[in-house]
């Protein structure tokens, strides 16, 4: 890329076509530049530098998406639904990335075009607020529009996100859930935000509780304490069932006071050093992982959360309950 467009896609993380002329090319070295890799083209007449771009995590990818369409309507738009979201910086999961969401601020109609879904209806001033130079709608709002076009999986990803990096509160998801109330997908949308959990660090927990929910085991507690019996805090795990003497996480990363940031042998020996000191306390453990979220390996995931916290209902408890499945 040209030093003056490097320059450019330096500051602002894309280049325009006019700039692209500018700067000496034509529409065959356009193609070209394109066809090698060299760079990426994200919309019409809108290019950014190839591997840095193929280095972008998909969110980061449709930030940079964002930001090119704003720039391209000139302030016509606003930032609206998953693409809203990711603005503010909460989590996404099993929404689409591909088309920026917009609602406009003229009279333009809602349609498609490369890469921009113009989404019908309109917004209020209040309901706008400028991040990064760009016109958003603010976090509520994005909140409930991702969870009325979303699977209620999907957006509780994003609400549980949203409460828990503090960028909204239940407050004020009720109210906008009210203000919103006969719009298309809000039945579920209610459904997803009566759901959302401030405490769920991280959309695998978060998907990992809907899995529970969706079976029907028992409803867990969030980010549960376990200690000895003379108080020492051992640590917390993404979910307890105190009464089961269960508990479960995500990922298999249990989380502990003490050091950090350790990596390798060690940090597995400690890992399952404190292990057995839960287990030690007389509760018993699941692991869940990232691909046994999903079908067809959910159902068996579920079964097996399932099968562990009755083993240790009977392990460690005099009760006899049963676990309905």
């Amino acid at each position: 890329m040209d030093n003056a467009l490097t320059a450019i896609a330096d500051t602002r993380g894309f280049v325009t076509r006019p700039e692209v002329l500018d700067c000496g090319y034509n529409d065959q070295l356009i193609r070209e530049a394109i066809r090698s890799g060299e760079w990426v083209r994200i919309g019409p007449g809108l290019y950014v530098p190839g591997p840095a771009y193929r280095q972008m995590r998909p969110a980061e990818q449709h930030l940079l998406r964002c930001r090119a369409v704003s720039h391209r309507h000139k302030g016509l738009v606003v930032i609206t639904h998953q693409s809203g979201s990711i603005v503010h910086g909460m989590a996404t999961w099993g929404v689409d990335l591909n088309l920026v969401n917009v609602t406009r601020l003229d009279s333009g109609r809602g349609r498609h075009e490369a890469g921009v879904f113009h989404h019908l209806g309109t917004i209020d001033e209040a309901d706008i607020e400028e991040i990064g130079g760009l016109l958003v709608a603010k976090a509520a709002r994005c909140v409930w529009e991702t969870a009325c076009i979303a699977s209620t999986e999907a957006g509780l990803v994003t609400a549980d996100s949203a409460l828990h990096l503090k960028i909204v509160t239940e407050e004020q998801l009720g109210d906008i859930a009210a203000r919103f109330a006969h719009w298309q997908g809000s039945r579920s949308a209610r459904l997803t935000l009566r759901l959302a959990d401030a405490r769920s660090g991280s959309p695998g927990e978060s998907r990992t509780r809907h899995l529970f929910l969706r079976f029907d085991l028992p409803k867990p507690e969030l980010q549960f304490t376990i200690a000895t019996a003379s108080g020492t805090l051992l640590g917390y795990t993404d979910f307890g069932w105190p009464e089961y003497r269960h508990v479960a996480e995500f990922d298999g990363k249990i989380k502990y006071q003490g050091k950090f940031g350790k990596t390798g042998t060690q940090a597995l020996v400690d890992e399952k050093a404190r292990e057995d000191d839960i287990r030690g306390e007389s509760f018993g453990m699941s692991r869940v992982v990232w691909r046994q979220l999903d079908p067809p390996s959910d159902a068996q995931t579920a079964r097996r959360v399932h099968s562990d916290i009755e083993r240790s209902r009977k392990l460690y408890t005099r009760n006899r309950t049963i676990i309905v499945s």
